[in-house]
């Protein structure tokens, strides 16, 4: 998350990016292009509900209200527009697929990186495929598991 002083930016936010302001205390995500209001104290946007979920869609949420997704490891906010209400990524956006680490210099995002030891079990997420760049050592005893007609690529 990177951090900013509220309202004047050092940089340019990217959609995921939050602060919160004190003395008054209230918590801002940037979309789009502005910064919007998540949660006050005194409820004016609402009282923000944080949901731990692999199933946004069983939901009732306000808008304000922010989702950990547990199987893609992504932030959601629920942001209510001029014209419809649903659930935006709220996840930095330098983060690639996956949760990985998209760097580059400047804002050149070009370079995919990962660790190339697998020291806990992994299951590939539920309809998706994975890519690593290896080699890759899995240590002793752990089990990585690819779902039928998904894969896992190792370049």
């Amino acid at each position: 998350m990177t951090v900013f002083n509220f309202p004047d930016t050092a940089g340019k936010p990217t959609d995921g990016s939050f602060v919160w302001t004190a003395p008054n205390g209230i918590l801002y995500a940037w979309y789009g292009d502005a910064w919007r209001t998540v949660s006050s104290p005194d409820g004016g946007d609402g009282n923000t509900t944080i949901t731990i979920t692999d199933d946004l869609s069983g939901l009732d949420p306000e808008p304000g209200d922010l989702a950990w997704h547990t199987i893609t490891a992504r932030m959601y906010i629920y942001y209510h527009d001029d014209d419809s209400q649903q659930w935006v990524d709220a996840s930095p956006a330098n983060q690639g697929g996956g949760n990985g680490t998209t760097k580059g210099g400047g804002d050149d995002l070009v370079f995919q990186e990962n660790t190339m030891v697998c020291t806990n079990d992994y299951t590939i997420t539920s309809d998706m495929s994975a890519l690593s760049a290896g080699p890759i050592t899995i240590n002793d005893g752990v089990v990585i598991t690819v779902p039928d007609n998904q894969s896992w690529v190792i370049l």
